[in-house]
């Protein structure tokens, strides 16, 4: 994907990137209560900038995550000790809601659990071509870390473009 991208539009969302991350940082730096003329420039800044990023990524035709359900660890997989890459086609409609979730490859345990969950996201469309629906691969990267006796928390994040990682605590296994 990421070579299909112009070197010149990747230096641009870099640079909108680099341009939000201090524009979040600012109103940090300066609390004080006379300085609130440079809170509102920060915070005007830090709107041009996402706006930035948002007109980059859609110039790139990429479409980007904007409703993120929180994925689970199948119990299941969890006990076993099952970890893996799971593969999906994503089938989604013009306005970016996912329509079919196709698991390519993958743990079935694991490739089940990221179906269901991958049907709940929702999708900004890129500049509109005026196609009905748009197809996108998803990958699902399943891992397990540490150890506890009971209730493993799972945390996750999203990475742009396209995967989702999800992190949970092992049980431990006692015969």
């Amino acid at each position: 994907m990421r070579d299909r991208i112009p070197v010149s539009l990747r230096r641009l969302i870099y640079l909108a990137s680099l341009i939000a991350a201090i524009a979040f940082a600012l109103p940090r730096l300066f609390t004080r209560d006379g300085q609130r003329a440079c809170a509102t420039r920060a915070r005007l800044l830090k709107t041009a900038a996402v706006g930035l990023i948002l007109v980059c990524h859609a110039l790139a035709g990429e479409w980007f995550a904007v409703q993120i359900p929180s994925p689970t660890y199948p119990l299941l997989a969890n006990q076993a000790g099952i970890e893996g890459l799971v593969r999906l086609k994503l089938t989604l409609d013009g306005s970016g809601a996912v329509l079919r979730a196709e698991v390519l490859s993958g743990p079935p345990v694991l490739a089940r659990s990221a179906r269901d969950n991958a049907v709940l996201w929702k999708f900004a469309t890129p500049c509109p071509d005026g196609k009905t629906s748009q197809t996108i691969e998803f990958t699902y990267d399943f891992r397990l870390e540490g150890e506890v006796d009971a209730r493993p928390r799972t945390r996750f994040h999203y990475e742009h473009p396209y995967r989702a990682i999800v992190i949970s605590e092992a049980l431990h296994w006692m015969p």
